[in-house]
């Protein structure tokens, strides 16, 4: 966590040269209204910056407003003199990046256990040389866009791991907070449901399996019911490991719901 000025607009500046590789520094001081020997220093942690200017390059760099605010806060950590309200801005500073990275976190993780393509492509790439974006594309019928953004999520939660272009499962498992997991889970199986009746009506017969029971049954069964359709989930999970022919191998998905018919399924 880099909490100074010059990390904060060599931040800028870098995200500036991302979109276009020939941006200069001398670019970058002429539009910050600021000689290139200044901006060198300020770059350089020899020179601070004035409330002032910081608030005129915030409105010249269109900054939101947690940048805003950021900036403002770092100008007047560097520029206090008192070292005991310097310690005590840096700490709150602190605190307010870790809440903000905390709920970045906590976005993505939803994005990517949220979404049925990231889950799918996570199982896709889970292959000794992984799956390009190229590839995981034409797979799954979606643009290479939202390819991108899927296994990028992965990637900042340590799903998946980036060699070269391509993106291969990583082992072992992400912990996340339990209320953002299960609001996910919630969408993701609300997704693969609507899925479900669209595949239902177009996809080859000898490519899905469609099968369920009504029964009349004591909810004081639940516990053992549960019990054995996690048994069916780890025998398809086993199955599934038994591939001869990596190479011919395709993504499926299993799903089994239970509930309550009462008062139309709303409990």
């Amino acid at each position: 966590m880099n909490l100074t000025v010059k990390h904060f607009l060599n931040e800028e500046f870098q995200a500036k040269r991302a979109v276009n590789a020939r941006f200069s520094l001398r670019q970058f001081a002429k539009q910050l209204n600021l000689a290139p020997s200044t901006l060198s220093e300020v770059l350089s942690g020899k020179k601070g910056l004035s409330i002032q200017k910081s608030m005129e390059i915030a409105q010249i760099l269109k900054l939101s407003t947690k940048r805003k605010k950021m900036l403002l806060d770092l100008v007047s950590i560097e520029g206090a003199r008192n070292s005991s309200a310097k310690e005590q801005m840096i700490l709150k500073l602190v605190n307010a990046q870790r809440l903000a990275e905390k709920k970045k976190y906590a976005r993505d993780a939803y994005s990517a256990l949220s979404n049925w393509h990231s889950i799918a492509m996570l199982e896709y790439s889970n292959t000794k040389d992984g799956r390009s974006i190229k590839e995981s594309s034409a797979y799954f019928g979606v643009s290479e866009e939202t390819a991108l953004t899927n296994y990028m999520n992965l990637l900042k939660l340590g799903l998946v791991n980036k060699v070269g272009n391509r993106f291969i499962k990583a082992d072992g498992r992400t912990s996340f907070e339990q209320d953002e997991k299960n609001k996910a889970l919630t969408e993701f199986h609300c997704q693969m449901l609507r899925l479900t009746e669209k595949k239902l009506l177009a996809s080859d017969p000898q490519q899905r399996y469609v099968g369920s029971e009504t029964l009349k049954f004591n909810p004081s069964l639940l516990p053992t019911a549960r019990k054995i359709l996690d048994a069916c989930f780890e025998d398809l999970l086993e199955l599934s490991t038994k591939t001869k022919n990596p190479a011919n191998e395709e993504i499926f998905y299993f799903g089994i719901q239970l509930f309550n018919t009462k008062n139309g399924g709303l409990l």
